[in-house]
């Protein structure tokens, strides 16, 4: 699904081992592998994707699934939104395989670059926008479309955010004190917009709901979108905070609420923080970078505060 990033045997962090692996691609998917690559993958440390053959990848991912990570994008790419990378049925028509404590999925291999290495050109924006303009308008089978949480623009979810300063693992921890009051500051934002959110009249469209370029890969043949983890019922902005003037021209006509995109940048960096704090227990030099990059000077953190122009 993404550039390999290291190749050879299965990498010892690996939940099972090779032999494990391409018995179960054979008896559940009729799959012969191949070949074992590691891909490059995002910050999800219970999961693992490997190339198993020439044009199929295999997603491994620690512990249970919530069936519309599969169900939605599945939906979608036979609704005919064709840049959504769906996953293959097994033998038995099912989009998922248990197994070993593991969640098991196959993909179509894409040759592509994520769209912060392969750089987003503005056209590339604007076909994304078209894709995303698809998504929110696509008919979606009630079955699947039941199976998506509803935004509830619930800010006091992230109260926990206080929570963050009981880590002390260094050098997490003292970046957190750096920053700590403007992630306070955007957890305030949020509880000031949260009414309007929830009282927002307009219909919940289904929203990839973690749309951004590491998430779009770019191919010769142009882009597709992966993780469905997050997908949703929500405002169009939920996919927008990210949107950059070409997308919303791809997009088509539509009026952007800024204070829901305002809501969801605060919420995306609150997100992100929480999801640093945890990894701190065990590689807090790897959260600290993270950290820093989210509240660099003109960062998502900046514009979170900031609101969109």
């Amino acid at each position: 699904m993404a550039r390999v990033h290291q190749t050879g045997a299965v990498s010892p962090a690996a939940p099972v081992d090779e032999s494990t692996i391409a018995a179960v691609l054979l008896e559940r998917y009729g799959v012969t592998a191949t070949r074992f690559e590691l891909l490059s993958g995002g910050l999800d440390t219970a999961a693992w994707t490997y190339q198993v053959t020439e044009d199929r990848v295999l997603r491994l991912t620690r512990g249970p699934v919530a069936p519309r990570t599969f169900a939605l994008p599945f939906a979608l790419h036979a609704a005919g939104v064709n840049a959504v990378v769906a996953p293959l049925p097994d033998r038995d028509g099912a989009l998922s395989v248990d197994g070993e404590g593991l969640t098991w999925a196959l993909y179509p291999y894409v040759d592509g670059l994520d769209g912060y290495r392969g750089r987003l050109t503005d056209t590339l924006w604007r076909d994304l926008g078209r894709v995303l303009h698809a998504i929110h308008t696509a008919n979606i089978p009630d079955d699947v479309r039941d199976l998506l949480p509803v935004d509830a623009a619930d800010a006091a979810a992230y109260d926990k955010i206080a929570e963050v300063d009981a880590v002390r693992a260094e050098p997490f921890a003292a970046r957190w004190r750096r920053h700590r009051d403007t992630a306070r500051a955007m957890l305030a934002q949020m509880h000031a917009l949260s009414g309007a959110m929830k009282a927002d009249p307009r219909p919940r469209v289904v929203c990839h709901g973690d749309l951004h370029p590491g998430n779009v890969l770019v191919g010769s043949d142009g882009l597709r979108l992966v993780d469905w983890d997050c997908v949703l019922l929500a405002v169009p902005e939920r996919d927008l905070i990210f949107a950059p003037s070409a997308l919303l021209e791809g997009y088509g006509p539509i009026e952007v609420d800024r204070p829901a995109l305002r809501y969801y940048r605060c919420e995306r960096v609150l997100q992100d923080v929480l999801e640093e704090a945890r990894r701190a227990s065990y590689d807090a030099i790897e959260a600290e970078r993270w950290l820093r990059h989210f509240f660099r000077p003109g960062g998502e953190a900046d514009d979170a505060i900031a609101g969109p122009e």
